[in-house]
């Protein structure tokens, strides 16, 4: 059993015709790898596919771990923004808090999360915020 696993192994077609290349003659020979030639296709066609298939779900696996440390650092963006806002807003300072919860907050965590940048979405956010009340409404 122990000398089966230790002698390197070779493809089946390849074994099959070392064996054919000694025991046949020249015409016989090349009758018989005109037939294991469809093997031997079947047999790379097959090798290709499962290195693709690895090569795909390497990737897969890159994407799914990008995904998630972005939404770690979007969570932690913006929840640093919001303790932030939070302190300054409490020791008297509004208008950093406000820029600090404002649309600032969704853009920063649309980038970090969604891994895109809208900018029509931020200008939207941005209109949406309260005027200034230092200013005279026009």
């Amino acid at each position: 059993m122990s000398a089966e696993l230790s002698t390197p192994i070779s493809p089946a077609g390849l074994e099959l015709a070392r064996r054919l290349a000694t025991a046949l003659p020249a015409d016989e020979l090349q009758a018989a790898l005109r037939a294991l030639e469809p093997e031997l296709c079947r047999e790379h066609e097959w090798r290709l596919r499962s290195a693709q298939l690895k090569h795909e779900e390497s990737q897969a696996r890159r994407a799914h771990v990008l995904y998630l440390v972005g939404l770690g650092a979007g969570f932690l963006v913006s929840m640093t923004m919001l303790t932030g806002a939070v302190i300054v807003g409490v020791h008297g300072q509004p208008w950093l808090a406000a820029a600090l919860s404002g649309p600032s907050v969704i853009a920063l965590t649309t980038l970090f999360v969604l891994r895109r940048s809208d900018a029509l979405a931020t200008r939207a956010a941005a209109h949406r915020m309260p005027p200034n009340p230092g200013t005279p409404p026009v």
